[in-house]
């Protein structure tokens, strides 16, 4: 059998916790294990949510980052795993957000390969380097779409090019490390909530909060981060009230 036969094409989603080295410098092995499971049953409990619904997304966690797939295997379930896989990604950012560990990351599309057996994981395919490299670029909690899943999902008229704020999403110009800002597509945290938009509005206050929660080190570069992320929760309140919940609108 070919080793193409195992490959699968779809939207990849990779996805680090800010300042995870700052937490383990600043507290005790048992503390740095107890935010460990806080990150696993976040990642498990809305796991069990898209288990009920997706026809076929998954994710491997390791440490702090957390790769999410979603194989495009048949046109009917494209729009639907999309917005389900959307859903996911942004519950994790904002569960993780109010537990004090804010997460950035950034989806990618095309083919990739992943084994995942008791005692070993084995992960390949351009969209992981892909999504893995500009989630480490972006200096900001959020998940940006990187251009191969920006043509795909436009191709497919799941994503509105035209619109600044098309449904689940926004516009918007991310500052990159050491760049000039780049105007991608981002998750757009208020509208894909199946929460209902549950969350408390977001004060400045409140984001360094979060960035220093846990022993956390507010340092010359988590400060442009937090101030970055304040900016970009702002501008996504716009379309605040357009929730999307299981896919339904796709």
């Amino acid at each position: 059998m070919s080793a193409n036969a195992d490959a699968q094409c779809g939207l990849i989603g990779f996805f680090d916790v800010l300042g995870y080295k700052s937490i383990i410098e600043n507290n005790p092995i048992g503390e740095v294990i107890s935010i460990v499971h806080t990150i696993q049953k976040t990642v498990d409990e809305h796991q069990k949510y898209l288990d009920e619904w997706a026809d076929y997304c998954g994710h491997v966690l390791f440490s702090d980052s957390i790769l999410v797939y979603a194989p495009f295997s048949e046109p009917r379930n494209e729009h639907k795993n999309t917005g389900l896989i959307a859903e996911f990604c942004a519950g994790l950012l904002n569960d993780l957000f109010w537990a004090g560990l804010p997460t950035r990351g950034a989806w990618a599309f095309g083919d990739f390969y992943i084994d995942l057996q008791p005692g070993k994981i084995c992960l390949a395919g351009m969209p992981i380097i892909e999504a893995y490299e500009l989630c480490n670029c972006i200096d900001l909690a959020g998940c940006v779409v990187a251009p191969s899943a920006e043509t795909v999902l436009v191709g497919k008229q799941i994503l509105d090019s035209s619109s600044e704020q098309p449904l689940g999403f926004i516009k918007y110009l991310v500052p990159l490390k050491g760049q000039q800002k780049q105007k991608l597509f981002m998750l757009n945290h208020y509208t894909f909530d199946r929460h209902n938009n549950r969350h408390p509005e977001i004060s400045r206050q409140t984001v360094f909060e979060k960035f220093g929660a846990h022993n956390k080190r507010i340092s010359v570069g988590v400060l442009s981060k937090a101030n970055n992320t304040l900016e970009f929760l702002e501008a996504s309140k716009g379309d605040r009230q357009s929730t999307c919940q299981t896919g339904k609108t796709y």
